[in-house]
This record gives structure tokens, sequence and C-alpha cells, in this order.
């Protein structure tokens, strides 16, 4: 609960006061970019290199924040959630946060959204930790796209900026886990770890990937048909993620048939939704289902959103209510 309403007082202060930073840090992936093409397309995150002065802790000891200070970035406040991943570049596996202690220089990919306060404050997608100095760091990317040409794996990122080249022997892991993944399992919308190449000086830019690390997906990210595939236990492939509407994003009416479908498709009647203000939203192959929902308590019965597109997080919700049952 106290993590919650940390996270929603920073929800509250970034929504009041914030500022998008350009100059304070690299983006993401190392790919630089003029004014004019930062103002059309920005990055998924920033990246922040420092050194940690203090890592403030819950009354349980977890980390909350990472107070950090750089000659190149000044000082930053790193808040933490419980889809901040932690990566260790050297052994490529998770890393443990009960190990960062004041000191230790890390690499924090984080929001672009800061309140303005000082030192300001963002939240944090990555840390990673055991940082080499080299080209061979541990880098965080959104998937963009995934394709295959000529047997190898083109995975999409940096707003087109960069293709991470997959091939056979490259090496995949799932985040904390000892699971068996592979590029069939990459979702675009998804995020990555990868640990790659060189840049090639052209436009937009190759590198080959040599460890891939899938990350889980991130309550806040819009749910796609693979993430939820993968909530499911099952098979989930790379066009799949771009077969939904909105972008890849599925609807809550599609997100409800689809757990319906999972339950045995219940029969139900649909007069529950009598109420709701925007039942003629409604696709005719989704009233059963979503009428189901309402029963279950999974919507609400006065506004359904049928149409809105739904995050990872609503959809582990609604997982979570129908296990309880």
């Amino acid at each position: 609960m106290k993590k919650k309403l940390l996270a929603m007082a920073l929800c509250g202060m970034l929504a009041v006061s914030f500022a998008v930073p350009v100059s304070a840090a690299a983006v993401s992936g190392g790919t630089e970019q003029t004014a004019t093409e930062q103002e059309q397309a920005l990055p998924d995150s920033v990246l922040y290199y420092g050194e940690v002065k203090e890592a403030v802790k819950d009354e349980d000891g977890n980390i909350i924040q990472l107070r950090m200070d750089s000659e190149q970035y000044g000082e930053y406040v790193f808040n933490i959630a419980e889809d901040t991943v932690w990566v260790d570049s050297g052994s490529k596996k998770a890393l443990d946060p009960a190990d960062v202690k004041a000191g230790d220089r890390l690499y924090v990919f984080h929001s672009l959204v800061e309140t303005r306060s000082i030192p300001p404050q963002s939240p944090a997608f990555a840390v990673v930790g055991n940082v080499p100095m080299d080209v061979g760091c541990a880098q965080y990317y959104e998937v963009e796209g995934v394709s295959q040409q000529n047997g190898k794996t083109w995975i999409q990122t940096s707003n087109g900026g960069l293709y991470i080249v997959a091939n056979e022997k490259t090496e995949f892991s799932y985040y904390g886990s000892d699971k068996e993944v592979s590029a069939d399992d990459l979702q675009a919308g998804g995020h990555i770890v990868a640990w790659t190449g060189v840049n090639a000086t052209s436009y937009p830019a190759q590198t080959n990937g040599f460890h891939i690390m899938i990350l889980p997906s991130a309550s806040w990210e819009p749910l796609t048909q693979g993430a939820l595939n993968q909530m499911l236990g099952k098979k989930s492939n790379a066009a799949s993620a771009a077969s939904s509407e909105n972008g890849g994003a599925m609807t809550r009416e599609q997100l409800v048939t689809a757990l319906w479908k999972s339950q045995g498709s219940p029969r139900v009647t649909d007069d529950v939704l009598d109420k709701a203000e925007d039942a003629d939203e409604i696709s005719s192959g989704a009233r059963r289902a979503m009428a189901w929902a309402c029963r279950e308590g999974l919507v609400s019965d006065i506004y359904l959103g049928p149409k809105d597109p739904v995050t990872v997080g609503e959809a582990k919700e609604m997982l979570r209510l129908l296990e309880e049952k």
C-alpha cells in the first residue's frame, strides 16, 4: 500500500510540474538527434550514468529511490517501482538490488518526464550495474518492430534509427528466469536489454546482437496479444503483437473476450449491459464477453470503454480477480 501511495504521489507531482530533458542525458541507444528530430520523435527513455550517493529504502528494506550524482548530468533522484528492472551487465543476469550501495556507478534508463525540483526526480525503467567501460555494456531498448530476413531477426528500435540484428549465434534469455526464449518471443511494443557490437554509421544504423534479454511487460505498457498470450501461458510469436488495432495495443473488449474464452465461454445474458452508457459501442461478437466481465466485476457496468486501449496492468488485475474467485 505504501508503494502505491508513493507512486500516486509521484504521478501527482509529475502531472503538476514536469520537464522533458534534452541536453541533460543521452538518448537510449546512443543515437544523436537534432532538436527538430527530437520534437518529432521523442525517445523511449533517457540514459544517465553516475554514482550512487544513497539508496533510499522502505521499512521492508526495498529500494524506493536512488539518489545519484554525475559530473556530466548532475544530481538526480530516480524513483524505483515494482516494474523497474535490475540488470548485471557482466553476468547478463538480473542484478540483486540488495547488492547496490553508495559508491556504485550505474547506468539508469529513465523516463523523459521529470519534476522541476532540485535535484530533479524521474521514474527509473532499468538499472544496470557491473558496467564495463566499453561499447559492450547492456543497453535498454523498446522493440518497435520485428522482422525476418535472410535467416536473421531484425529488431527495430530508437525511433527507427537502429536495427539490432540477431543471428544463429545470438544468445537469448528472459529477465530473472531460466525460461528458454528465442527470437520468436520478441514482441513489438515490449522492451529488451541488449549487448551489442559497434553501431554501423549508416542510417538507420545496424549492430549485431550478442545477447538479448527479453523483459517482462511493465504494468504501464500497452497490452499486446503476445503479452496476453504469455500471461495465459500460450505460445506467442512476433507477428501476433502487431495484429491488434491501435498500433498493436488490445482494446478492452478484445482483452475481455480473450479472458472469457479462457474461462470456457460461460453462457450469460447481456441485460446487465443496459445500464452502461456506451453499450452500443460494443462489437456484436463481444457482447456476451463484456456482459460476463460485468457480472464478474472485471469492468464497470456504467462505463465500459470497449474500444479503449488497455494496459498490461489492467490485464494483470483482471487475472488476479479471476484467480480469487
